[in-house]
């Protein structure tokens, strides 16, 4: 009995970690109220396990994190300067840097992977430049194409801006 207690708690905690969420739209006038550049932003999460945030700290338009357990999720950043300036200010050191093209919101688009952190925080990233924005999206440091995880891939392939 003592052993499935915690195992039950696991399970209805992973359960009301995956409840749904519908497509998370950002408006202009939000992005006003938060002292960012106004985009218009939406994402469908229907399908994953990805919880969104929005405005979660300065500078961060959005933030859709995956369960405990290892890294997952998605990040769009206020980007004032060029990719590389945002991503100076958002880690302290980045590996295996690849410059990439990837498709998203609707663009071919100019993108940097690269692997961050140390033990169970290591990630494997692939930041994409958009006009005035930094699209993030991380993953365990096995998966070689971050784009293509399970649950990251439906939020690549629903991400909608529309703005500066």
């Amino acid at each position: 009995m003592r052993v499935l207690l915690p195992v039950l708690g696991v399970l209805l905690a992973g359960l009301a970690w995956a409840a749904p969420v519908s497509r998370v739209q950002i408006t202009p006038e939000q992005c006003r109220q938060h002292g960012l550049a106004p985009v218009e932003l939406s994402v469908d999460p229907t399908g994953t396990v990805l919880r969104p945030y929005l405005f979660p700290e300065k500078g961060v338009y959005l933030r859709m994190s995956g369960p405990p357990g290892g890294p997952l999720l998605m990040e769009v950043l206020a980007r004032p300067g060029t990719l590389d300036q945002a991503l100076a200010a958002r880690f302290s050191a980045l590996e295996e840097r690849q410059p990439a093209t990837v498709l998203l919101a609707g663009a071919e688009r100019s993108a940097l992977t690269f692997l961050t952190g140390q033990s169970h925080a290591r990630t494997r990233w692939c930041a994409v430049e958009l006009p005035s924005l930094a699209v993030l999206f991380g993953a365990s440091p096995a998966e070689k194409d971050v784009l293509t995880h399970t649950h990251l891939a439906p939020l690549a392939a629903s991400l909608k801006v529309v703005g500066p």
